[in-house]
């Protein structure tokens, strides 16, 4: 009995020495910035990796690489290039240096900062952005997160969609879908794109894209009650998951073939 006292006592203080941690590590994070600007400002060197750089040149063996904060300044061969005053080095010797990949359709999610990093994500671009994704965006881009640069796109853009009706507001024409770019201001340093979605009518789509041009962004539609020759003539400037494709397809054939 008195064993059984002795044990629950010290886990009960382990307990205790467990939650005083983790509140000192939570008050740390209130006084202290874990990611400091000073962090990203200082000089790297990567050395002796073999590069493959995406241009389609043979892979670079004993590269030498320069990186002043967020970007590469100098590459060259191991030993042809001075290094920074104070620079930290990573030697990659026996490793392979990739740039770093870009996901263009994401719907960010709370897991997906680190995750992506670690396997090389250094972009990622979120195709149906709300206040969360905003927020997100913006804390990446200061140095108070650690994950990939995150490009944001409208809230998606639809007409009535039988299958989804929790969408409280539909456009209803075209002057509602050029309100709707409207409000959502001008230039990419919130939005980085207008999102289209489906169940839209052609005039509806082109005020879309031309609202969207005037206000500086491209714009990506998830195509279903149109085809994508209809949004190429519309002035889309890229589709999602190649929708519209097989519509306009079937709509050539029929056009062509009897059957």
């Amino acid at each position: 009995m008195r064993l059984c006292k002795g044990v629950m006592k010290n886990r009960q203080m382990k307990s205790v020495s467990t939650l005083r941690l983790v509140l000192f590590a939570c008050l740390c994070g209130l006084i202290w910035d874990p990611f400091p600007r000073s962090l990203f400002a200082q000089s790297l060197v990567i050395e002796g990796g073999t590069l493959i750089d995406g241009t389609g040149r043979p892979p670079r063996k004993d590269a030498l690489i320069l990186i002043q904060g967020n970007k590469v300044t100098r590459v060259g061969e191991k030993g042809s290039l001075p290094y920074p005053p104070g620079a930290r080095v990573i030697p990659a010797a026996g490793k392979y240096i990739l740039p770093g990949l870009i996901d263009m359709h994401v719907h960010w999610d709370n897991w997906m900062p680190e995750l992506f990093l670690a396997h090389g994500v250094t972009t990622a671009v979120d195709l149906n952005s709300s206040d969360w994704q905003l927020t997100q965006k913006k804390a990446l881009a200061n140095g108070r997160m650690v994950g990939p640069r995150l490009f944001t796109a409208t809230p998606a853009l639809s007409g009535r969609l039988l299958w989804d009706l929790s969408r409280t507001r539909p456009l209803e024409d075209a002057h509602m879908a050029r309100q709707s770019i409207q409000e959502a201001g001008m230039g990419r340093s919130q939005y980085s794109l207008a999102k289209a979605y489906t169940e839209l009518t052609p005039d509806q789509l082109q005020a879309i894209t031309e609202e969207s041009h005037k206000a500086g962004r491209h714009v990506i539609a998830h195509l279903g009650s149109l085809d994508i020759r209809q949004a190429a003539e519309a002035g889309v400037d890229a589709v999602a998951h190649a929708s519209g494709v097989a519509l306009a397809t079937m709509l050539l054939l029929s056009s062509v073939v009897e059957f």
